[in-house]
């Protein structure tokens, strides 16, 4: 069909007024939505888009206000501090008209940080029959979508406000929702959270490219951070690059090729190392493919019936293969793995164990405890802790590690942060830091520079921020490793003024970096906000701190701020573990305690003049001073003098 000038014109100018219409319409950003819910008692900050020089009116319930767009198209309102309540009908009317229905008004807590702050309700094994009564309609989450960004942004795409409902809740950050479920109870107003939270993420992707250009080692990446360009598009790409690699590695590694599987291997002269542990401590460094072996003699009556056999928790994950046979069973990352070895892969006498493990991120091998591996024979256990050998495949660089948000400081704070600095807040909760242990030492300066960057940004220079400090975690109970630094450097950094830390020292798992117990972080959290933020001041919300030291001879007499009703130990005996003293000489022994007058008493008689004096002062180590509030006391490294 031949389309005459005169109608041709026609369909030119309607398609310009259908654009223009489109240009013209009033929007919002993308996490504005229903069940939205915005700060109590603080002017109402609402921004978004228009025509150049359009008027938007803006009402919420009763309240309302115009504005123009300014020649970029950009609006924002300010409207009057609001009790809380609700709910409310928010419109935008321009050339369009947006509403937004079920909008509340209570406190909004922005909670940030990584795995163990983002670690879902429906993630937790125990808390799955729980859920069933997480009906609380007054509280409102918000997670943010995974995103970088190169430079600042104020749009976020991709996510909506959700009230917590049995439907909803599994999808919920742990620690945040039980936060929310406490401090609501107790305070009977709606709550919003916010969820920015990536697991895996530093420190620094968090913090703003001004703040970290104060150091010069960040000035070379922060240089790179323009390359990100398309947020969502680098991300996609990062995962198909990642996913590349990941498949490059069945080719790659040598173990396959070589058939290191088979018992006919000769392993003789490969390295041998002491599991649990990892490749880590043999030197090896790089992500890829490590393999285990290790014989183990069996006897002609344990062979008649199917086994057991576990290797406790495999980090990243494995394939494990008997005798050559690779067993069916799961390959969860970071989980217990079992599998039932029939009857038919054993042989009297040696039997060849070999387990092909890959490392994507962090560590390489075994992390799990020694009782967790073993082989269940008929007869009993055969315990598979001990000596292996171990080669690698394969080791190279997980490209996601270039690509993904640690590569690049400021990109999550430029994507998960700024788009949330209009929004009024009640406080700020941070739970981050175990990517961080490999460089402990300035771990306190980013800290503070994160809170006094956020509050910054928020223009709120008393912005309350709640940090958890990290748990227990990793083995032997008396290793003083970078854990033990992290937590350091988070009570060192806390010196701010309402800036509180939350200790978890007895809630973690050894064997797991990520801990089932959120609730009671939950709640200490809720205490933490209830006096930092609300005022309680009498509330008891932490456990007991050192406040002083007292030598008397050869014992030192502790005294502690935060006791609440008074000091407690669970022990049976009135014992107190997790104390330690040292001399001139620096060197700690395990010292006796006990509390005496609701102060304590150390002393041990390997030291007859202390000078230092520690307690749960090692990555897991045995927690056992509360107050009677039940709230664990905080690690502490001092000198008397």
């Amino acid at each position: 069909m031949k389309i005459s000038p005169a109608l041709r014109t026609i369909f030119l100018f309607l398609a310009c007024l259908v654009t223009t219409v489109v240009a013209a319409r009033v929007s919002i950003p993308g996490y504005y939505s229903d069940h939205m819910v915005l700060q109590r008692d603080q002017p109402i900050r609402l921004l978004g888009w228009a025509d150049a020089g359009e008027r938007v009116r803006v009402q919420l319930g009763n309240n309302s206000a115009v504005v123009k767009a300014d020649r970029n198209g950009k609006w924002t309102v300010l409207l009057p501090a609001l009790p809380a309540g609700g709910p409310f009908l928010l419109s935008f009317t321009g050339k369009n008209t947006i509403e937004l229905k079920d909008v509340i008004i209570g406190d909004v807590w922005f909670c940030s940080g990584q795995s163990n702050m983002e670690w879902k309700l429906g993630w937790l094994e125990k808390e799955k029959a729980a859920i069933r009564s997480f009906d609380h309609p007054s509280i409102r989450i918000y997670t943010v979508p995974h995103l970088m960004a190169g430079k600042a942004t104020v749009e976020v795409q991709g996510a909506q406000w959700l009230p917590c409902t049995p439907e909803n809740a599994p999808a919920f950050s742990a620690v945040a929702t039980y936060f929310a479920r406490f401090l609501q109870q107790e305070k009977k107003v709606p709550i919003g959270i916010i969820v920015s939270a990536w697991g895996g993420t530093d420190i620094e992707p968090w913090i703003s490219p001004g703040t970290l250009t104060q150091l010069e080692k960040h000035r070379a990446a922060l240089d790179r951070l323009g390359s990100v360009g398309d947020p969502e598009s680098y991300l996609q790409q990062s995962k198909e690059s990642q996913q590349r690699w990941e498949d490059s590695l069945i080719h790659a590694d040598l173990g396959g090729r070589e058939n290191w599987k088979d018992p006919v291997t000769n392993d003789a002269d490969w390295p041998t190392i002491t599991a649990p542990a990892v490749w880590d401590v043999l030197g090896y460094k790089g992500e890829g493919v490590g393999w285990f072996r290790k014989s183990i003699e069996l006897s002609g009556n344990d062979i008649k019936k199917p086994m057991l056999l576990s290797l406790g928790q495999v980090h990243n994950k494995a394939e494990v293969y008997v005798n050559g046979k690779l067993l069916d069973g799961p390959a969860t990352i970071g989980k217990q793995q079992f599998y039932v070895v029939p009857a038919s892969l054993f042989r009297e006498g040696s039997n060849l164990i070999a387990a092909k493990v890959y490392k994507f991120w962090s560590y390489g091998g075994f992390i799990g405890k020694a009782t967790d591996m073993y082989l269940l024979k008929p007869s009993g256990p055969l315990s598979l802790a001990g000596e292996w050998r171990f080669r690698p495949g394969f080791l190279s660089r997980n490209p996601m590690l270039f690509r993904g948000p640690n590569s690049y400081p400021a990109s999550l704070f430029n994507s998960m942060v700024v788009p949330f600095t209009s929004f009024g807040l009640k406080g700020v909760i941070w739970y981050q830091g175990e990517n961080n242990t490999s460089r402990p030492s300035d771990y306190a300066w980013h800290l503070q520079a994160l809170v006094n960057d956020w509050r910054s940004h928020w223009k709120m220079p008393q912005l309350p921020f709640l940090v958890v400090q990290l748990p227990n975690f990793t083995a032997p109970p008396d290793r003083v490793g970078n854990y033990t630094l992290i937590r350091a450097a988070q009570q060192e950094a806390v010196t701010l003024p309402n800036v509180a830390l939350a200790f978890t020292i007895d809630v973690g798992d050894s064997t797991d970096i990520h801990p089932v117990n959120k609730m009671d972080v939950g709640y200490r959290l809720n205490l933490l906000a209830r006096k930092i933020a609300y005022g309680e001041e009498k509330l008891v919300a932490s456990g007991p701190q050192i406040d002083s030291i007292e030598a008397q001879g050869a014992r030192l007499l502790l005294s502690f701020n935060s006791t609440g009703s008074g000091l407690l130990t669970p022990d049976k005996y009135g014992l107190v573990k997790g104390f330690e003293i040292a001399g001139e000489d620096g060197r700690f022994h395990w010292a006796r305690a006990f509390i005496m007058e609701n102060k304590v008493v150390v002393y041990t008689e390997h030291v007859k003049v202390p000078v230092h004096v520690r307690y749960a002062w090692a990555d897991n180590p045995d927690a056992g001073l509360f107050n009677k509030e039940g709230l664990p006391a905080a690690p502490f490294n001092r000198s008397i003098r």
